[in-house]
């Protein structure tokens, strides 16, 4: 929206809509983060506690990095509402964490001095992400409204409404200041290249710069993968532009004296020349479980934490994953010997869905597809508009492909990891709602677009590679090497509580049973029955309700079924036939049975039987052997009978010894159902 200079009343108007616009903009951010603060509680990480006690013990004296693991231990049940136990007790001990990157440790420490006056909890440092996340609002709304009201407007609505970002900053964790470091260093690019253009005073300039190098040497303390993006930004931004090139020495001399201090922390903890201390070939090798294969790897830390625990022995350390990462960095080179197509599949096919999926949120398809579609098509207007739009376009683009890429060698792109890749394709967003803007005010004037040849020469060329890759990916056996298989081949549900229709069922066929056996189940469930809850007296609803948990399962051509199991082993039942699903290719269910009311043998809930629906992906013996070891984990005898069945018998109760070694530091579990912790058997 322009105005014209000469009216008298210009001005005034132009102040309203200025005004009016960060009205709109503010109300939408305080639609989605205060509403989220005040109807949810906050998201929490299991290791959150390690970051906050980072800056209790840095506040001791400690160095930074360093954790009091008694202190841990005591926190296990620690939530975002509740204040940190920060008192000592004499045997406690202090290890240097160099599991994660250490750097929210510092942001925590900072929140408890700057937000003093609140209680010491989460809300701490979720008070001071809410205020950052207000402030960046009203930047982007600056920053776009350079090129006009409504980009201004529509550019900050997108990053206000997002899901992603309102999620990240109602969460104590370190994907919301990744995700700021991304923001940031790409805006203060952009400001750098627009005030050079404008003559501005060189220590303007230099400031800007200088504060792009702290922010991009802090982003390798908060997250390692900064030592590969931030050196190629600045390099793309000097290719980008010759604007840019003197300004860069200043950031980048910064940056090299921040990452140079992790550099010597890592190098000093590690023994050896080390960027980071962070796991890396454990995460590598949990990627590759990530989609239903032939070796039922999961992507599941557990899974690897026990299976180098069995194959290894190695013993789990809370505070050091280095063993762990060798034990792994040796099976991955082993599979890479191996079966090294496998390994390339896995990374193509994680990095296809994460670049051209997004982030792949079935919740939110506008998240997924369409921002990705406008993000390109902004790309296309800032080659051909020029000046600071090619700029940002060129940079969030690039941005976009690197950090996908980076993260498919290692892992992969999921909702908590995609704020700055979401945040690439706002900013091409803006770009091109700022271009049809340019497009329609050229029309109204009928100053039609010239198509000279220096300004639609990078157009035609984005279009035909654009074209080109488009029709390679459309390809039939290039789309089925790339698309992967689901991640879930069965969706499960497991309601929190017993559904009606389902016990209803349940009943039915409990009332159709021969009087004989009908009698002798009704006294079994009476016998194991131990407090009458309220509620119907009928000892069926009375057992049901306090001994058998229900599931269905839905496979991908929509066929399923629904099963019920006893409590008492619910992890042990539940666990493996997820994870089956999952980590198997191919794997499906036809039937399941665990608690079935004609059959007394199955009644104590230590039977199982199973079905599986024919596999075209694996051998029958490939899958009956990979269904026995999956099943023996969990306490299972599974036998194969032929023709994908199988009959099970529960062993034994418990968890093994490194999930009972595990569950100090993972809230006591043994295994989780309906995202709430199954406590070990006695």
């Amino acid at each position: 929206m322009q105005f014209d200079a000469t009216n008298p009343n210009a001005q005034a108007w132009r102040k309203f809509f200025f005004a009016l616009g960060l009205v709109i903009v503010l109300a939408g951010w305080a639609g989605t983060r205060v509403y989220l603060i005040f109807n949810f509680e906050p998201m929490h990480h299991a290791m959150t506690k390690v970051f906050k006690d980072i800056a209790v013990s840095l506040d001791e004296g400690h160095k930074f990095g360093e954790v009091n693991e008694m202190r841990l231990m005591r926190n296990l049940d620690f939530s975002s509402k509740e204040v940190y136990k920060t008192d000592r007790q004499p045997g406690d001990k202090y290890c240097a964490f160099k599991t994660l990157d250490p750097g929210l440790g510092g942001i925590y420490a900072a929140a408890n001095k700057i937000m003093f006056f609140i209680p010491d909890t989460e809300m701490r440092i979720i008070s001071i992400q809410l205020f950052l996340d207000a402030l960046l609002v009203i930047f982007f709304y600056l920053t776009f409204y350079r090129w006009g009201w409504i980009p201004a407007v529509f550019g900050a609505l997108l990053y206000a409404s997002h899901s992603v970002f309102a999620l990240s900053a109602d969460a104590a964790w370190y994907h919301f200041w990744d995700g700021l470091v991304a923001t940031l260093s790409v805006l203060l690019l952009l400001w750098i290249y627009r005030l050079q253009k404008d003559d501005r005073p060189k220590a303007m300039l230099i400031t800007l710069a200088i504060l792009l190098g702290l922010i991009l040497g802090a982003g390798v303390w908060i997250r390692s993968s900064w030592f590969i993006f931030a050196p190629i930004m600045l390099g793309a931004s000097a290719i980008f532009s010759k604007t840019l090139r003197p300004w860069l020495i200043y950031p980048a001399v910064i940056y090299v004296l921040f990452a140079g201090g992790m550099v010597m922390r890592a190098t000093q903890l590690s023994g050896h020349l080390a960027y980071s201390t962070r796991m890396s070939w454990h995460t590598a090798f949990q990627a590759l479980g990530h989609y239903p294969n032939q070796y039922a790897l999961e992507d599941d830390d557990l899974y690897l934490f026990e299976r180098s625990h069995q194959e290894d022995h190695i013993n789990y350390n809370f505070c050091d994953y280095s063993q762990e990462d060798q034990v792994m960095k040796q099976k991955y080179q082993a599979l890479w010997h191996d079966n090294p197509g496998y390994i390339v599949h896995s990374i193509a096919q994680r990095m296809f869905a994460s670049i051209f999926g997004n982030f792949s949120d079935q919740n939110f398809v506008f998240w997924d597809h369409y921002i990705l579609f406008a993000a390109w098509a902004g790309l296309m207007f800032g080659l051909w508009l020029g000046g600071d739009m090619q700029v940002l376009a060129l940079l969030a683009a690039m941005m976009y492909v690197l950090i996908n890429t980076a993260y498919s060698f290692v892992y992969y792109i999921h909702r908590e990891y995609s704020y700055p890749t979401q945040m690439m394709n706002i900013f091409g967003s803006a770009v091109a709602v700022a271009g049809l803007c340019e497009l329609v005010r050229r029309a109204i004037r009928r100053d039609w677009p010239k198509w000279d040849k220096d300004k639609i020469q990078p157009v035609n060329i984005g279009l035909l590679f654009s074209a080109i890759v488009a029709v390679v990916l459309f390809f039939p056996p290039v789309q089925q090497y790339f698309t992967p298989n689901p991640v879930i081949t069965v969706r499960w549900d497991t309601p929190p509580v017993i559904m009606g229709k389902a016990f209803m069922k349940l009943h039915e066929r409990i009332d159709a049973l021969p009087p004989a056996v009908h009698a002798r189940l009704i006294a079994f469930m009476k016998s194991h029955t131990e407090n009458h809850i309220s509620g119907p007296d009928d000892p069926v609803y009375q057992y049901v309700i306090q001994n058998l948990r229900e599931a269905s399962f839905t496979n991908l051509d929509g066929s399923g079924g629904e099963f019920w199991f006893n409590r008492k082993v619910d992890s042990d039942t539940y666990e493996p036939l997820a994870r089956a699903s999952q980590s198997i290719a191919g794997v499906g269910y036809a039937e399941i049975s665990s608690f079935d009311v004609a059959d007394p043998a199955t009644w104590e809930g230590k039977q199982l039987r199973i079905k599986l629906v024919p596999n075209t992906l694996l051998s029958a013996q490939r899958v009956d052997e990979l269904m026995i070891k999956k099943f023996d984990h969990w306490n299972w005898d599974l036998r194969a009978l032929g023709n994908g069945e199988y009959i099970g018998a529960h062993v034994h109760d418990g968890c093994s010894e490194t999930r009972l070694q595990l569950a100090r530091y993972f809230n006591h579990q043994c295994g989780e159902l309906n995202g709430q912790p199954i406590q070990s058997q006695p």
